[in-house]
């Protein structure tokens, strides 16, 4: 769609998920998955992966989590 809009594409690699929360700062898990080109399971699952490392936290919201960068 962006492309459809006249944005080029940069031809760096995507960001890793924790490069894409210091990047865009809070953000669900199915914004991560879209950043990074990975599935919503995979990005979940490294986003608590990460969570247990330190290196990321889930705030509870309404309907779910937004993550951030710890």
């Amino acid at each position: 769609q962006a492309i459809a809009a006249g944005a080029t594409p940069s031809g760096e690699p995507r960001p890793t998920v924790l490069e894409a929360l210091h990047r865009f700062g809070r953000m669900a898990a199915v914004e991560v998955a879209a950043v990074c080109d990975i599935s919503p399971v995979q990005a979940q699952a490294e986003l608590a992966q990460l969570a247990l490392d330190s290196q990321t936290r889930a705030i509870p919201v309404l309907a779910g989590h937004l993550w951030d960068a710890a």
